[in-house]
């Protein structure tokens, strides 16, 4: 075959042509691989966002078993009677409605988990 102007031209716009279509090709895949992983970054963040409120659920919790024990120590010796018995009673009514609290909070989680609505 031949080569003149005009039939170089040719093959290299068909060469240019099949490469510009393997590029949208692979620039599609790309798009699409992106945004799995993004998908997946951001569920990824959701579950450490929620294992860190567990953290923070537990340091509550065993702040909470700590008082509770400071009092409890404190009830059994009968310090301050009345007084400290007003003090106490207001402490223990703020423990139980914190971890009732804390419970449900957890419970929730539990129940979400349960339902596979956590990852």
């Amino acid at each position: 075959m031949a080569w003149d102007v005009a039939s170089l031209k040719d093959y290299f716009e068909a060469i240019l042509a099949e490469k510009d279509k393997a590029l949208q090709a692979a620039l599609v895949a790309v798009k699409e691989e992106s945004r799995k992983t993004e998908v997946s970054a951001e569920k990824r963040f959701d579950l450490l966002n929620e294992l860190r409120q567990g953290v923070a659920t537990k340091e509550q919790l065993t702040a909470l078993e700590k008082e509770i024990a400071a009092l409890t120590e404190r009830l059994t010796r009968g310090e301050g009677q009345k007084q400290g018995s007003e003090v106490t009673v207001g402490k223990i009514i703020a423990i139980v409605g914190i971890s009732i609290t804390v419970l449900g909070f957890v419970m929730g989680i539990v129940v979400m988990a349960a339902n596979g609505k956590l990852g």
